[in-house]
């Protein structure tokens, strides 16, 4: 009985035992964990809406001050003129990036030694402002290690670490400041462009009246202009945008720089008045990342993706229409074709049936007649080009190919297929070299337009 009860006392014991020790274990991390909670609420260092935020200002290290407003229209200007227009995407992303602004390690309270050690004696100052409340934030230099920065942040006398991923936002500048828009109004229509390359002009193009065609004046005077290319190219234009800015220089300077003499030259003009002239350094399209420009009307250096730029690679044909002379069969009235093979006259009224070779009513022979015919004349207006001669002149001998098409208004376009070559022909529309070179193959190749006529030519002998 003796030893029975003393089991059990010994076991009521053990569970006190166990028991304190889980509640001192508890408490313990209770503890740990409160501390944990403590520790990163003191590494959030700000919280606030982004979307109030009304006004920013910046102190530079440089001294240089600014303050930028966001007016009535919800746009940022600065409050008092500057010399360059301003980065609306900046000021937003620095709203944005301070909303939530967190440390990575709490350092302490600042002293005057430590101040002059980590820069804060003349840090950048940061301040944003709602209707409310002002939110600044002091950046001293980033760490050796170039992780981190040291940050304080309203009153507090403690220094934090932040992470080096805000270093735009921590070290601000100038420059951070100035619109990285090359288009500086994305609304007004470009209505003219201009490229030079290595000293030759590769396109000159001008918005007609009519406000959707373009036209052509260097290197070659044409109307031929293709709508969707030009169209790609004015809106790669009007997005691009400078990654960084490098210094201003004057014209003396532009030969330290390669400018003197530009690889690129890209001038555009807007309805609206606006007009911009960038050079461009030589640079390979297929292995540079950034490129060096110069903006001609300022002197500001910056530099730009490559790949933001392609369009600077383009050759000339590639804004122009590759038919050399297209009119729809709606518009036609009557076609001449004269090959050193064969000769042949057409006339058609699709509107209403009719159609005739050399004399022969087509429409009478039926469905397939027509076919043939259409695969003929639609083998004709498809007379394209991808290769300009622009270097050479026309040797002044007869053409070996005449198409004339007479419209419905009994005007007249003749296209003269003149020998360059055993390849190709020289195409001329009415009297007027087009630089479009035509392959012969166009009409000796399988299912080409000699192809075609043969086949027109079994059916109406059939």
């Amino acid at each position: 009985m003796k030893k029975q009860i003393i089991i059990i006392l010994s076991l009521v014991l053990l569970v006190a035992v166990s028991a304190g020790a889980y509640f001192t274990v508890h408490k313990i991390s209770e503890k740990k964990e409160q501390e944990a909670i403590e520790q990163a609420e003191a590494l959030n260092l700000l919280s606030f809406n982004s979307n109030n935020i009304n006004k920013i200002s910046i102190h530079t290290q440089d001294n240089e001050d600014y303050t930028a407003i966001l007016n009535d229209n919800g746009k940022w200007e600065f409050e008092t003129e500057t010399d360059f227009d301003i980065n609306t995407y900046y000021l937003n992303y620095v709203a944005t990036a301070f909303s939530s602004f967190k440390a990575t390690e709490k350092l302490g309270p600042v002293t005057d030694e430590t101040k002059k050690q980590y820069a804060l004696d003349n840090p950048n100052i940061i301040t944003l402002y709602d209707d409310n409340n002002s939110y600044t934030i002091y950046a001293g230099k980033e760490t050796p290690t170039k992780e981190y920065y040291y940050v304080m942040v309203n009153d507090s006398e403690d220094v934090f670490l932040v992470s080096s991923d805000y270093k735009d936002f921590l070290s601000p500048s100038k420059n951070s400041l100035k619109n990285i828009e090359i288009i500086k109004d994305v609304t007004s229509t470009i209505n003219h462009v201009r490229l030079e390359r290595d000293g030759s002009v590769i396109y000159d193009i001008t918005l007609n009246d009519d406000g959707s065609s373009w036209s052509m004046s260097e290197p070659l005077e044409t109307d031929s202009v293709d709508i969707a290319t030009v169209g790609n190219l004015t809106a790669s234009l009007k997005q691009l945008l400078i990654d960084k800015f490098g210094d201003i220089i004057d014209k003396s300077e532009y030969a330290k720089h390669g400018f003197d003499n530009p690889s690129y030259l890209i001038s555009c003009e807007q309805e609206n008045g606006d007009s911009v002239n960038i050079a461009v350094s030589e640079y390979d399209p297929l292995t540079t990342e950034m490129v060096e420009c110069l903006n001609v009307d300022t002197g500001q250096i910056f530099y730009c993706a490559a790949n933001y730029i392609s369009m600077l690679q383009n050759n000339t044909e590639v804004y122009l229409q590759d038919n050399v002379c297209y009119f729809n069969v709606t518009e036609i009235k009557e076609v001449n074709v004269s090959t050193p093979d064969y000769e042949v006259n057409m006339k058609i009224d699709q509107e209403n049936g009719q159609y005739e070779v050399d004399g022969t009513d087509v429409d009478k022979l039926g469905d397939e007649a027509i076919s043939a015919l259409e695969n003929f004349y639609n083998s004709l207006k498809n007379i394209s080009s991808n290769t300009l001669d622009l270097n050479e002149g026309i040797t002044k001998i007869a053409p070996e190919i005449i198409i004339t098409y007479t419209l419905k208004d009994n005007s007249e376009t003749s296209l003269e297929l003149i020998p360059k070559d055993n390849n190709s022909y020289w195409a001329v529309v009415n009297g007027k070299y087009t630089g479009f070179l035509v392959d012969k193959k166009t009409f000796t190749k399988s299912d080409g337009i000699n192809d075609m006529y043969k086949a027109l030519q079994d059916i109406l002998k059939s």
